[in-house]
């Protein structure tokens, strides 16, 4: 059964998976002006999930929007306040965690060669990201996002066999390594990239993974320098 314009309109959700695409980019490049097409060809959306995200920010007053037909452009005007209202919507307790305690340095970079070799999406997180990135916190075992890009894929055969494979102790206590199931499949890879050979999760995941956390706002201003550095000015 197909959906039309009006459901869809009451339906979309922008802090949703595919539509939380959008926001990245729009939150990345504050300056640009954005047609729908360019966001949608860059989210992987289509143009109709692109125009609604747009609609439901310009009602909210966080966006403006320069109607021309096709040629429609549209600029961020707030983006402390849209990601202030991110942060109150999102909940990190909406992924499923798996923590493992690894015995071994080479069994741990066994894992990683796997991941990459296999096309298996990862990024850290978390406590661990802050680690990595500063002095401030230490002694944290490793969090990383894991997927799997084949839709076929269950999640929990991928755990069985990476547990089996690389010897992974599912443990209560003392793990020192957590693999995240991530509830956003899509968004949480946006613009992740390198820092010091660790594969680490883009400035705006990181501050939504840690606002919430204890002491996660000391975090936030302990990483000030380099939120800005990646051109993210919202904190």
């Amino acid at each position: 059964m197909s959906i039309n314009n009006q459901s869809l309109k009451k339906a979309v959700d922008i802090y949703a998976d595919a539509a939380n695409l959008v926001l990245r980019l729009l939150l990345k490049e504050p300056q640009k002006d954005w047609t729908s097409l360019q966001l949608a060809k860059s989210s992987g959306t289509s143009t109709a999930w692109a125009n609604h995200v747009l609609n439901a920010l310009e009602k909210r007053g966080i966006l403006e929007r320069q109607r021309a037909g096709g040629k429609s452009r549209s600029k961020l005007l707030k983006p402390k306040e849209l990601i202030r209202d991110w942060t109150t919507h999102y909940d990190f307790s909406k992924n499923v965690t798996y923590p493992f305690y690894v015995k071994t340095v080479q069994e741990r970079n066994s894992l990683f060669k796997y991941f990459k070799a296999s096309g298996i999406e990862y990024a850290a997180t978390g406590y661990y990201t802050v680690s990595l990135l500063t002095g401030f916190v230490s002694g944290v075992p490793e969090m990383f996002y894991v997927y799997h890009p084949q839709k076929d894929i269950m999640y929990s055969d991928l755990i069985m066999r990476l547990s089996n494979q690389f010897s992974l102790l599912p443990v209560q206590k003392g793990a020192n390594l957590i693999i995240v199931k991530p509830y956003y499949q899509r968004g949480v890879f946006f613009d992740s990239k390198f820092f010091n050979n660790e594969k680490i999760v883009s400035p705006i995941q990181l501050y939504l993974d840690i606002y919430h956390l204890d002491q996660g706002r000391e975090f936030i201003k302990e990483l000030a320098g380099y939120f800005h550095k990646e051109g993210f000015y919202y904190v």
